[in-house]
């Protein structure tokens, strides 16, 4: 019996405000969002009010541009993100309590 872990590569280009991710074998796949402004990759499984919610996450960072630590601690589950501002040519990175 083989068993595949998981295993990804990130790219962050300062300069160019690009952010590139490669992963393999996770499960759920990683949720990834981009438009003109910001690119967010979520990797786990953040849980919102009970329930997984990564849209949430996208819609929270597009009106706030940040992560807040009390934003932050309302999520539950294990996660990681990986969100780039664009425009500020910030990147963003934020895992669970565990």
């Amino acid at each position: 019996m083989e068993i595949k872990l998981p295993s990804y590569n990130l790219f962050f280009d300062a300069e160019k405000a690009q952010l590139d991710f490669f992963g393999e074998n996770f499960f759920p796949r990683p949720y990834i969002f981009e438009n003109d402004t910001i690119k967010i990759v979520i990797l786990g499984n953040p849980v919102v009010d009970g329930s997984y919610n990564n849209q949430f996450i996208v819609d929270h960072f597009i009106k706030n541009n940040s992560l807040e630590i009390n934003f932050l601690k309302e999520i539950k589950g294990e996660f990681l993100f990986f969100c780039l501002d664009k425009s500020r040519k910030n990147l963003f990175i934020a895992n669970d309590r565990f």
